[in-house]
């Protein structure tokens, strides 16, 4: 019977198996990411959080645009000279990284319970959101650009050969 071998270095022996697919990954491989995972199993995993931070950053744009617009319609275009409502368009672009922050920590529970703990929990969130949001969102666009860069290291020392 044969040993299975590693998919990216045919002359080694496998050591684990990739928990995605089950692509066999000798000791170097194996040691890129834990859990064990092959580059594709590896690139797929991080997609979903890079699909959620690229809709978030669309909400959050869209955001700021209608803030942007209100104050247009309300304020004038000189608004646009004052320092205060750039800041208030870029603190109300932040809700929806507070929104997203606050959601993987509480997930909607309410759902069962009255309309009226339904609109209260719906609008502490809301307030609780534009708070968050402020730290929240520099952390988050660290936090992908690191997964990034992590993600496409990785996938380079799949290729090494060593």
């Amino acid at each position: 019977m044969s040993k299975m071998k590693c998919f990216y270095h045919n002359e080694r022996e496998a050591t684990c198996t990739c928990v995605g697919c089950g692509k066999g990954l000798c000791s170097p491989c194996g040691s890129i990411s834990k859990p064990q995972r092959c580059a594709d199993c590896l690139t797929e995993a991080n997609r979903k959080e890079y699909n959620s931070f690229l809709y978030t950053a669309i909400v959050s744009a869209f955001f700021f645009f209608i803030t942007a617009m209100i104050l247009v319609f309300t304020v004038g275009v000189s608004a646009f000279r004052s320092p205060m409502w750039w800041f208030l368009m870029a603190v109300v672009a932040t809700i929806p990284w507070g929104w997203r922050f606050l959601h993987s920590l509480f997930p909607v529970f309410f759902l069962s319970t009255s309309i009226l703990l339904m609109i209260l929990a719906l609008i502490f969130t809301a307030l609780l959101s534009f708070f968050a949001g402020i730290v929240v969102m520099p952390w988050q666009i660290f936090s992908i650009i690191r997964l990034y860069a992590r993600t496409r290291a990785a996938r380079k020392r799949f290729f090494e050969s060593t």
